[in-house]
């Protein structure tokens, strides 16, 4: 029994409403899973494929989305995707449903006039707004907020995607038309909290605003154990915090069996790619362990990072495709399924270190596929930029390593330059671009145009 008095909780930091309040600082057990990754494979037990676990940290930070060569190759060999909820439309009005204190109860209520003031003060010196605003609110979701919001201050040294990771995998998954489901429903997670009482909420809320910068070194600790896919020092790490026996089953406990079971079901029937906090996975009453009593053999698949090369690009390599490539980091994937076609297009985002460069792979496989139909797209290059105007240049036809290829530099509206390069190999077509908003770097572009190559 872990046994906590009023206002005694060593409290954990919260990441973001969107993330649905799971931890911010991975909670995990004083057990931990056999094996050191994030990424663990379930196979046996009667199931046609392998379906992989994702340990995830509900961040936008940069350094989470690091992932070793294998989890991006994993995600797109899987049929499904599942995720701890599905964030979609509806989410935002549950959450505000659920946030809000019965009518009786007020923060003003609960804290005495010092403990009011303090926190009024807290938050109008560091977010200008008073903490009135938020008199209604359940004050383990003030925590929340406040902490995010300090966490975001105080990481602006790091780069940030637009989306959480959890997030972010589910939009790839979007995109590639896999289907999507979610372990948990939003009703579920939002209980989650209910188990404590108000005035242990509010304890927790005075003991986050007390905290302020011994978090933000936590977290660095916590981001070191996470990118170095080290499920035991996160472990160890976490046994630092107490948790009362009633939030620790709510948050874990509970939620892991329940999260299993939906599992067990959909990789029964698909080969899914599972993303989940990384404290659900090790433990005795973690995924990994619950799996295994199931009866799937549950093993790690050991992180490596040779993709992510000396030159500052990234080497990827697509399962479904059989090809490999160098990015300036590595591409997103989206899919177009059409009768007659599939298009698989690959694409850089603006990258760190180019800034301004965007760099895409378009793999066209015709059900009947024609002589000279790279041509089409230098006749209609609409078809590559729909939303464009376009000045075709002079087209080249060339040998491209013994297949039949056409290359051309198109200059757009505003006076961006894309060239383009398209092969015709046997039931496929492939077509490499480059673009940049005032001129391509010749080197860059003849290393992304020269390192396409397929394999077996």
């Amino acid at each position: 029994m872990k046994k906590l008095s009023h206002c005694k909780f060593k409290v954990c930091k919260f990441q973001s409403i969107l993330s649905l309040f799971s931890l911010y600082l991975l909670i995990g057990s004083c057990c931990v899973a056999q094996g050191n990754s994030l990424l663990w494979e379930i196979s046996g037990n009667g199931i046609h494929s392998p379906s992989y676990l994702y340990g995830t940290m509900h961040s936008r930070d940069n350094r989470v989305f690091h992932l070793a060569d294998s989890v991006m190759i994993k995600f797109e060999k899987c049929e499904a995707f599942a995720m701890e909820v599905v964030i979609d439309n509806a989410l935002q009005g549950k959450v505000m449903d659920a946030i809000l204190m019965d009518s009786s109860h007020s923060l003003i209520r609960l804290l005495n006039e010092a403990q009011f003031d303090s926190v009024d003060a807290y938050c109008k010196k560091n977010f200008g707004y008073s903490i009135s605003f938020f008199n209604k609110v359940k004050p383990i979701y003030t925590a929340v907020l406040l902490s995010q919001a300090e966490s975001e201050d105080n990481d602006s040294l790091h780069a940030k995607k637009l989306l959480f990771l959890d997030q972010y995998l589910q939009t790839m998954a979007m995109h590639q038309h896999k289907k999507i489901y979610g372990l948990e429903t939003a009703e579920e997670q939002l209980l989650i909290f209910d188990a404590l009482s108000y005035k242990d909420q509010a304890c927790i809320l005075m003991q986050t605003i007390r905290k302020t910068g011994s978090d933000v070194s936590e977290y660095e600790e916590m981001m070191k154990y996470y990118t170095g896919n080290n499920l035991v020092k996160m472990m160890e790490f976490e046994n630092d915090f107490s948790l009362p026996d009633t939030l620790f089953n709510a948050l874990f406990t509970r939620r892991n069996h329940r999260m299993c079971e939906h599992i067990d079901s959909i990789i029964k029937s698909f080969s899914t790619f599972i993303a989940v906090g990384a404290g659900h996975l090790g433990g005795e009453k973690g995924l990994v362990s619950l799996l295994r009593e199931k009866g799937f053999t549950v093993i790690p698949v050991i992180p490596s990072y040779k993709n992510y090369l000396e030159t500052g690009w990234y080497q990827f390599t697509s399962p479904q495709n059989l090809f490999t490539i160098q990015f300036p980091e590595p591409p997103e994937l989206t899919v177009d399924r059409r009768d007659s076609l599939d298009l698989f297009l690959y694409t850089s985002p603006i990258a760190v270190t180019e800034k301004s460069n965007l760099y895409s792979v378009y793999i066209i496989n015709y059900t009947n596929i024609k002589p000279d139909s790279e041509k089409f797209f230098f006749e209609n290059p609409s078809a590559l930029f729909p939303d464009e105007t376009v000045i075709p240049g002079h087209v080249e036809k060339i040998l491209w390593n013994d297949w039949p290829a056409r290359s051309t530099t198109y200059v757009m509206k505003g006076g961006k330059m894309i060239t383009v390069l398209a092969i015709q190999m046997k039931n496929k077509l492939v077509i490499l671009k480059a673009e940049d908003t005032k001129k391509i770097t010749r080197l860059n572009r003849e290393r992304f145009y020269n390192s396409f190559k397929l394999v077996s």
